[in-house]
């Protein structure tokens, strides 16, 4: 900040830090490749019921 008389951008370190923080945590825990694949689609219940699908659908939003 003193040489280029200019404040950095916080996501310029938060981001890799808080990345590589979870990636190396993970990898000592010889968990990276659960990590790596891991998704949330099982974790992600589809509407039940017509209502529910329709407020789904009221809900969405619309190109204009």
């Amino acid at each position: 900040m003193i040489v280029f008389d200019h404040g950095q951008p916080a996501l310029l370190y938060l981001v890799p830090g808080c990345c590589l923080s979870v990636m190396g945590l993970a990898a000592a825990n010889g968990e990276f490749d659960y990590m790596w694949n891991f998704s949330e689609d099982e974790y992600i219940t589809p509407p039940e019921t017509e209502e529910d699908k329709a407020a789904v659908d009221k809900n969405k939003v619309k190109p204009e």
